[in-house]
């Protein structure tokens, strides 16, 4: 995901929760989702940089751990997924 990707991520997230910000101290799954969707943002920019530092430099590190990344990434989204669905039903 790129910048662009991250930045559409981050507006339509935030577009979704406005009416739902009154009330974000009493939903503690709401807290949850947000707190996995920070984690997951982190994530993002920890494969972007070990991609880049592989482009510079063939290494099969950065690609392993780009692949352990990737996975976890995928799982913290299936569940973000779950919240959501939860959450703004």
């Amino acid at each position: 995901m790129g910048k662009v990707g991250t930045i559409l991520l981050l507006v339509s997230g935030t577009y979704l929760l406005i009416p739902y910000w009154p009330a974000i101290t009493f939903m503690t799954s709401l807290n949850l989702k947000l707190t996995l969707f920070v984690i997951l943002l982190i994530i993002i920019f920890m494969i972007n940089y070990l991609a880049k530092k592989n482009i510079a430099v063939e290494s099969a590190r950065a690609k392993k751990s780009i692949d352990i990344y990737g996975k976890l990434a995928l799982f913290i989204s299936i569940l973000i997924v779950i919240l959501a669905v939860n959450v703004l039903h």
